[in-house]
């Protein structure tokens, strides 16, 4: 019955396009998805599209059924987009699904590298080819709780189309069993409070930090961190008039002051105010001012935000000169921050 459900999802995927389905015979185990797409026309493209699906299915062979994602990708791809968009269509109508074995994993642009099932590969796929028609057929899906990757996507699709998205996330941050059981589509959509640059859900990502299964606690430091690279400002400014929060956690809270501006006013007096607390322990400012000297940045793509351009050397050369010169100024106004404001100077010095 498996296979037969997995043979219908795919023919319905694919059943109305005119290709031809090349044979790679495995060396050892048949049951494994070796075949793969090729060229377009064939005598009775209908009739080996059903032998070839009939004989194959997604297995535990990763490799296999990365293969022939990627392979089915670059023909949908190749199609007019009309006639590529009315096969997905189809599909997702269908409400057939099978597992792919593969991870949730965002690439370029917020779109997959990898799918874990076939409706998340076209609810992705149809993004990228018809964003207006996927955030349409999108919407009805954030309004169920069935496929957490599958509603992570739909999200995705229809952020910007909806009058609320962060409203339509904390709805799903709320939903029992899929915090109690997260996957990895649903701690991706954290990365949405990072792009918006709003602040309502940050006390609930606190809560899932304490509270909820460990996954959670990585996926919201990767979130609060790129909230803080794309908006210091609003981060540092809730930091100071929420002195409570991540209060289990100093350390990481020090570690969000590490994408400041030096040379933005505004930033700096959101951080000075920091160092003169005495409600903030000593730890917490030297880490803070370590992290200072330690900007970093994002190489990897979430499913909302891009990752920025690494820092030039001259960049770097340019920071650190205008840290030098506060460490000199912060040096008479925070005395009992000498010593790391030492340790700081000392480190500058060396990395001229």
């Amino acid at each position: 019955m498996k296979r037969l459900l997995v043979a219908c999802a795919v023919l319905i995927l694919l059943g109305m396009l005119a290709v031809r389905y090349c044979h790679r015979q495995p060396p050892d185990s048949p049951s494994v998805a070796t075949a793969t797409i090729s060229s377009i026309a064939s005598e009775s493209p209908l009739l080996e599209a059903q032998k070839y699906f009939s004989a194959s299915s997604f297995t535990n062979d990763a490799t296999a059924n990365r293969a022939y994602l990627a392979d089915l990708r670059r023909t949908l791809r190749s199609l007019p987009r009309a006639d590529a968009v009315h096969i997905l269509m189809q599909f997702l109508d269908s409400g057939i699904d099978a597992a792919t074995g593969l991870r949730f994993q965002p690439g370029a642009g917020g779109m997959l590298l990898e799918a874990p099932t076939l409706r998340v590969f076209a609810l992705d796929l149809l993004g990228e080819l018809a964003p207006e028609e996927a955030a349409r057929i999108s919407r009805p899906i954030l309004d169920t709780r069935s496929s957490q990757d599958e509603w992570a996507i739909a999200l995705r699709n229809a952020h910007s189309a909806l009058p609320d998205p962060i409203h339509v996330l904390a709805q799903a941050l709320d939903h029992a069993p899929w915090v109690a059981s997260p996957t990895s589509g649903l701690l991706h959509t954290l990365d949405l409070i990072s792009l918006e640059g709003d602040t309502r859900l940050l006390p609930r990502v606190e809560q899932l930090r304490t509270t909820a299964p460990s996954a959670w606690r990585k996926a919201s430091t990767v979130s609060l961190h790129r909230l803080a690279s794309l908006h210091p400002q609003t981060t540092f400014r809730y930091i100071n008039e929420h002195p409570t929060w991540l209060g289990d956690s100093p350390l990481i809270r020090a570690d969000l002051f590490a994408s400041a501006d030096l040379s933005d006013l505004t930033q700096l007096q959101l951080i000075e105010p920091r160092l003169a607390d005495p409600g903030v322990s000593y730890e917490e400012k030297e880490k803070l001012l370590l992290m200072l000297a330690s900007p970093g940045y994002f190489l990897n793509e979430g499913l909302f935000t891009r990752p920025g351009e690494p820092p030039s050397a001259q960049d770097y050369s340019q920071r650190d000169a205008q840290l030098l010169r506060l460490v000199d100024e912060w040096s008479a106004r925070f005395p009992e921050l000498h010593t790391p404001l030492q340790e700081l100077r000392e480190f500058l010095a060396e990395s001229q």
